[in-house]
């Protein structure tokens, strides 16, 4: 086994996104997974404000139920993209 230093030329990874299904498909998935990373981060986040707010003199300003609908909406989010995308892909 070789191992090989180097760049990739634009020809071959141009080759690659049109495998993908071209450069508009390419462009959405890589979109989706930066949203979908980026409510991954903003659930960690998230649950920490939360324990956080708890902690507190005089306990958290809101109840708990606004917490929770705050993290369903971003665990939502981080759910229910990837399944968009599998079926996006799948046509």
């Amino acid at each position: 086994m070789s191992l090989c230093a180097g760049r990739i030329s634009l020809k071959v990874v141009n080759t690659y996104i049109n495998a993908m299904g071209g450069k508009l498909r390419f462009g959405i998935l890589m979109s989706w997974f930066l949203i979908v990373e980026a409510a991954r981060v903003a659930a960690t986040v998230w649950l920490s404000y939360w324990t956080d707010t708890v902690d507190q003199p005089g306990g958290a300003p809101h109840g708990p139920l606004w917490y929770l609908m705050i993290y369903t909406i971003i665990s939502g989010i981080q759910v229910g993209l990837p399944f968009l995308c599998k079926q996006i892909v799948r046509v």
